[in-house]
């Protein structure tokens, strides 16, 4: 077994210590109402309907990449020689950007179209309770911004996903008892 270099342990304490500043809130607003997503969606068309566009100009608040975690020139003395950490660095400075199978404009707008008329899946009526709860839940913790149907084509990239909730499952508490989840 070695002994872990004082540089390490240093290291660490610095970032630690580093005092971070938190991140200011968005423009955008997590509520799911009527209002909020009227007002996300002129946020947007501020930005040439573009989302990237947008965080590209929110470097400071809670939706910017990274912001999570400490910034990258904090960490960069510590991590530096990581052979993963000019990818990491990169993930936190412009976030993931994961390449898929290009879809035609044509093909967007055309599966738009398709699911705003087939609705959600079947399971989100049954749920539909447990849905909401859920979904509220995510737009409070800004992990879904509400926005108008309407505006899904119009928005860059913007593409239109059903929703459903698979049938309950037991979580377990703390004390070993079990309550249902979705």
């Amino acid at each position: 077994m070695t002994d872990t270099p004082d540089w390490l342990i240093q290291e660490v304490l610095r970032v630690v210590n580093t005092t971070v500043e938190t991140p200011r809130a968005s423009k955008l607003r997590f509520e799911l109402t009527y209002e909020a997503a009227q007002d996300n969606m002129h946020l947007l068309q501020s930005y040439s309907n573009s989302i990237q566009n947008y965080l590209l100009h929110e470097r400071d608040s809670f939706t910017s990449c990274g912001s999570e975690f400490w910034r990258p020139e904090v960490l960069e003395p510590l991590l530096l020689h990581h052979p993963s950490w000019k990818r990491f660095r990169d993930l936190l400075s412009s976030g993931s950007n994961r390449l898929l199978d290009p879809l035609s404009e044509e093909d967007r707008l055309a599966k738009n179209n398709e699911f705003i008329l087939r609705g959600n899946h079947k399971s989100a009526k049954i749920y539909e309770e447990e849905l909401l709860k859920t979904i509220i839940q995510e737009v409070k913790w800004g992990w879904m911004l509400p926005l108008p149907l309407s505006y899904i084509s119009n928005l860059r990239h913007g593409e239109l996903a059903p929703v459903g909730m698979d049938d309950a499952q037991w979580s377990e508490l703390p004390d070993g008892s079990r309550k249902t989840k979705f």
